[in-house]
């Protein structure tokens, strides 16, 4: 996505989401899989508003779709 919009001559700004809902939660998850003894650990209460993101903007105008899922990018991570 990012040579895509990079080699545009247009100024516009353009959303680096894939449009998929993920949690704060789950993305931690994600990552506490990838790094061995790594727990989550609850502190205090979280009232955030969740958020969404429309990115039909980004795909049609840079024609960008993500090739895999943010949970295989973090799973492909290699850890050192």
């Amino acid at each position: 996505m990012m040579r895509l919009v990079c080699d545009r001559v247009d100024n516009r700004t353009f959303l680096g989401a894939s449009g998929e809902s993920v949690s704060n939660l789950e993305v931690a998850s994600l990552i506490a899989e990838r790094l061995q003894g790594t727990r989550i650990e609850f502190v205090g209460v979280d009232t955030a508003q969740s958020m969404s993101y429309d990115v039909s903007f980004t795909r049609q105008t840079t024609g960008f779709v993500p090739a895999i899922s943010l949970a295989q990018g973090i799973r492909s991570m290699g850890v050192e």
